[in-house]
């Protein structure tokens, strides 16, 4: 049997005053703009099914509005998922209680939002730590930490720079 650290099962997310329907019909085969016309909802993800082993690396790319980052806002349950099932190390994302929630957030999912929630009077490397200064490790533990998740994803040249002087991908 596979472990995996993530894994998504028929991942709906639907915006407007019929979520639930919206889903029926997206199910049933019916367009994005057919759904939308008829039942003012928005079907931002629809039957989104995929899994992360542990230790594997994932990227998720697409167009803007495509959707990627209303699935990261599932991911960590910032916005609700209307159908399906998230996953993370086995527990049911969408059965967690808000404490068993905010706990999984604290030691499990971290995300960073491109133009705010950085702080532009940090460096790169203070503002991938922070999270870990707000949990009591010590500047050196930070630095270490942070020099392995830069590292991991190519921006360790870019440590000691503000985020103002980084791209928007970056």
């Amino acid at each position: 049997m596979t472990e995996y650290a993530l894994s998504v099962e028929g991942l709906y997310k639907a915006f407007g005053p019929q979520e639930q329907r919206a889903v029926e019909r997206a199910r049933a085969s019916a367009s994005r703009a057919d759904i939308q016309r008829e039942l003012d909802t928005l079907i931002a993800l629809r039957d989104v099914t995929f899994s992360v082993g542990v230790g594997e690396i994932f990227m998720l790319m697409g167009l803007s509005g495509s959707g990627k980052s209303t699935l990261l806002r599932c991911l960590n349950r910032l916005h609700e998922a209307t159908a399906g099932r998230i996953t993370i190390d086995e527990r049911d994302l969408t059965a967690l209680s808000t404490e068993e929630l905010r706990e999984l957030r604290r030691s499990h999912v971290g995300m960073v939002f491109q133009h705010f929630g950085l702080f532009p009077q940090r460096t790169v490397r203070e503002n991938v730590g922070f999270g870990l200064e707000l949990r009591g490790w010590t500047t050196q533990e930070r630095d270490a930490r942070c020099h392995e998740v830069l590292s991991s994803v190519g921006l360790s040249e870019w440590a000691d720079k503000r985020t103002c002087e980084l791209s928007g991908g970056m």
